[in-house]
C-alpha cells in the first residue's frame, strides 16, 4: 500500500494524476512506478480508459477511501464515451477496468479506429498559466482530452497539442505536463475558430455529457427519440421516414464552418453517420455524432433551457424510473440561474438548473418524493428496519430518511438510539481518550485537538456535549496568540520516530523487511500513524525511502544466512544459501549477484 498519493486537481486525469505520482516520487523507472501504483508491472499505460483499476484501488493510500468505480467514473473517459450506450454495454466496460480485458474496447464503443480518438494529449495555456499560479505545476484534464472539445469550455482558447502522442512509444510510462511537452506553438485547429460560439458550445456540451451521464438506453431508443424530434421539426413523416437531404443541408447549415473540423477530430469526412443515427444503427457510434445530432434538434424545436419535452422521471420507487413521464416544467430564477422544477404524476419532483455562463446543467436535486415513498417509509417505521436499511431501500441517504420521518411525525427507532448512546457514551473510553489527548498537547486548544482526532471530537460533541464542554481546554487569555498547527510539530517527531524504529527493525536477527505495517505495529497506536498520515507529509516521503524494498530485503537476508552458514562451520553453496535465507527461484539478478558474491565471501550484516 502506497504511503503517499497526490491529491487530484479539478478536471485531472487519471493518467495525469499517476504521471505526477511518478514525478513527486523520484521514481527511477516507469516499471518501478507500475509496480508501486498496481503491483504489477504488465500495465498498460492508457490516456482515455485506464485498465487494472481494481488493483490500484488496493495500493492507494488508507485515507483514499476511493474504489475502482469511482476512479473510472471521476477521472477517466468513461463517461463521455459510455453516455449514449445501454446499461448492459456500461457494465461490461466497467468490469473490464476494474479487472478484466481492455481488448475490443474501444470497438464496442464506436471509436475503433485511432483516428476516432485523440490522437495527442491536449492542453489550454490559459489553463496550463492559471495551473501553475494556483498549483506550482501544469497538469493534463479530462475535459480537454474529449473527441470534439476543440476550444477551452473555460477559456474559450483553441487546444494545443503536447508533445505526448496517444500512441506511446513506452506503453508503461505515465509522462506528466511540463512546460517542455506543453508547447503552446503547437495548434490542432486554424486560429480562425477561436472563441467560435459553436465549437464553445459544443465543447460545453460534451463536458456536460462528462460531468452528468444521461438516462442509459439502447440504440433503438435513441433513434426512435431522434425520429419524434425530426418530425417536430419538419424533417420526418408521421410514419418515420426521413428527409435525408434536407436533413443533411440544414444539419451543415446549423453548424456551418465549424462542422469540418469537429467531424476531422473524430475522423471522418461525411455524412453517411447521420443516417445511421435516425435509422437504428447496428453498431455504437461515436458519443460527440450523438451530441451534435442532439444539439441540431435542440436548436431547431425549441430554445428552452431544458430543451423539449417529455422529460424522465426519476423515481427509483415507481416503476417508471427514465422513462419520458414528465410533460411540464416549471421554471424560475436563482441568483443568476434558471431553475426548472420536474413534477411527475407519481408525486415525484426534482430540480435543475442551468448557468449560461459556463452552459452546464446541474445533476438533479430530489424536491418531492411521492407517495409511495411516504408509503413505504411508514411501513419500515412499523417494521423497526435500521435508518441505513432503510435509506438503502428508499434510494436515499439516512439524512433525508431522518428528516422526512420527523416530517412525518413517525415514531421511528432511530430518535430512541440516539438518546441511548447517550447512556453508554463512555463505553468505548472515549472520554478518557479525550483527557489524554489534553494531558498530551497541554498547550492546545479544543479546535487544535479537535482536529487531531477528529472522530473522537465529533463523537462527544454529538453524543456526550455537556460532558464535553465542561471538560475542554481553558481558553486563552490573550486573543492575540494564535493556535498554531500541531501538524508541522508532529511531522518532525514522527521524521525522527520512523527513522529510529526503521533502524532498530534493521537491526534486528533474522532480518525483518521494514514496512509501513511493520513500523506501525511498534507504536504505541498502530493506526493512528497510517490513519493520518496524509497530513504528515515529509513522514510519508521518509518513509518511502525507509521502507525495504523486496530487492533490498533479500540481499539483507543473503547476507544473513551466508553469515549464518559460515558460523556453522558449513560450506557456502548458493543453493544452501537460497534455502537458509527463504528466497523463491525466481528473484531479481541483483539479488541472484549478491548470491554469487556470497559464496565467495560473507558478506557484512548492515
Amino acid at each position: 500500500m502506497l504511503v503517499y498519493f497526490p491529491e487530484p486537481y479539478r478536471d485531472e486525469l487519471l493518467y495525469s494524476l499517476l504521471a505526477r505520482y511518478h514525478r513527486h516520487v523520484g521514481s527511477s523507472s516507469p516499471k518501478q512506478t507500475l509496480d508501486d501504483l498496481f503491483g504489477s508491472r504488465g500495465v498498460i499505460a492508457r490516456l482515455d480508459l485506464q485498465g487494472s483499476l481494481g488493483l490500484l484501488s488496493t495500493h492507494l493510500p488508507p485515507g483514499w477511501r476511493m474504489g475502482p468505480e469511482r476512479l473510472a467514473v471521476d477521472y477517466t473517459l468513461f463517461p463521455y464515451y459510455l453516455a449514449f450506450q445501454p446499461a448492459d454495454v456500461r457494465k461490461r466496460v466497467l468490469r473490464a477496468l476494474i479487472g478484466g480485458s481492455l481488448a475490443g474496447l474501444h470497438l464496442l464503443l464506436g471509436l475503433a479506429t485511432a483516428a476516432s480518438r485523440v490522437r495527442q494529449l491536449r492542453f489550454c495555456p490559459e489553463c496550463v498559466l492559471e495551473m501553475e499560479r494556483t498549483h506550482g505545476e501544469p497538469y493534463w484534464r479530462r475535459t480537454h482530452q474529449l473527441p470534439g472539445v476543440l476550444l477551452c469550455p473555460d477559456h474559450g482558447v483553441i487546444l494545443r497539442s503536447s508533445a505526448i502522442p496517444s500512441a506511446l512509444g513506452n506503453r508503461h510510462a505515465f509522462i506528466a505536463a511540463t512546460s517542455a511537452n506543453c508547447d503552446c506553438g503547437r495548434n490542432v485547429t486554424p486560429t480562425s475558430l477561436e472563441n467560435d460560439e459553436t465549437l464553445l458550445s459544443v465543447a460545453r456540451a460534451c463536458r456536460q455529457a462528462l460531468e452528468i451521464m444521461p438516462q442509459a438506453r439502447n440504440r433503438e431508443k435513441w433513434a426512435a427519440w431522434y425520429r419524434i424530434g425530426l418530425i417536430r421539426a419538419g424533417l420526418s413523416s408521421s410514419s418515420g421516414r426521413v428527409k435525408q437531404n434536407e436533413l443533411e443541408e440544414r444539419f451543415r447549415d446549423h453548424f456551418g464552418v465549424a462542422l469540418q473540423p469537429l467531424l476531422a477530430d473524430v475522423g471522418l469526412a461525411d455524412m453517411s453517420w447521420l443516417v445511421a443515427l435516425t435509422q437504428r444503427p447496428s453498431h455504437a457510434l461515436h458519443p460527440l455524432l450523438n451530441i451534435l445530432l442532439q444539439k441540431f434538434l435542440k436548436g431547431l424545436v425549441s430554445d428552452e433551457p431544458f430543451g423539449t419535452g417529455p422529460w424522465p422521471c426519476l423515481n427509483p420507487l415507481s416503476g417508471h424510473q427514465g422513462e419520458l413521464l414528465v410533460e411540464r416544467v416549471a421554471t424560475h430564477r436563482n441568483r443568476g440561474r434558471i431553475v426548472g422544477v420536474f413534477e411527475c404524476a407519481c408525486g415525484y419532483a426534482y430540480a435543475r438548473n442551468v448557468d449560461h455562463s459556463s452552459g452546464t446543467l446541474s445533476r438533479p436535486r430530489p424536491l418531492r418524493f411521492g407517495a409511495e415513498f411516504d408509503r413505504l417509509i411508514r411501513q419500515l417505521v412499523d417494521d423497526r428496519i435500521g435508518i441505513r436499511q432503510a435509506a438503502r431501500r428508499l434510494h436515499v441517504d439516512p439524512r433525508t430518511v431522518r428528516l422526512r420521518a420527523a416530517k412525518l411525525n413517525l415514531n421511528a427507532i432511530w430518535a430512541a438510539a440516539s438518546v441511548s448512546m447517550s447512556v453508554v457514551c463512555d463505553s468505548g473510553g472515549r472520554r478518557k481518550a479525550w483527557m489524554d489527548l489534553q494531558q498530551k498537547y497541554p498547550n492546545l486548544g479544543r479546535k487544535a485537538l479537535s482536529k487531531l482526532e477528529p472522530a473522537l471530537f465529533m463523537w462527544l460533541y454529538r453524543h456526550d456535549k455537556e460532558w464535553l464542554v465542561t471538560n475542554q481546554p481553558a481558553a486563552k487569555v490573550s486573543r492575540r496568540v494564535r493556535v498554531v498547527s500541531p501538524w508541522a510539530s508532529l511531522d518532525l517527531e514522527w521524521m525522527q520516530r520512523v527513522t529510529d524504529l526503521a533502524e532498530k527493525i534493521r537491526q534486528e536477527l533474522p532480518p525483518r523487511k521494514v514496512t509501513l505495517a511493520e513500523i506501525c505495529r511498534r507504536t504505541a497506536d498502530p493506526t493512528w500513524l497510517s490513519s493520518h498520515l496524509r497530513r504528515l507529509p515529509n513522514t510519508a516521503v521518509l518513509l518511502g525511502r525507509l521502507r525495504d524494498t523486496t530487492a533490498s530485503f533479500q540481499r539483507r537476508r543473503v547476507a544473513w544466512a551466508a553469515h549464518e552458514l559460515a558460523r556453522a562451520g558449513q560450506s557456502l553453496a548458493v543453493w544452501r544459501i537460497r534455502r537458509k535465507a527463504g528466497l523463491s527461484r525466481q528473484v531479481t539478478m541483483e539479488v541472484e549477484a549478491a548470491l554469487e558474491l556470497a559464496v565467495s565471501t560473507v558478506v557484512p550484516l548492515s
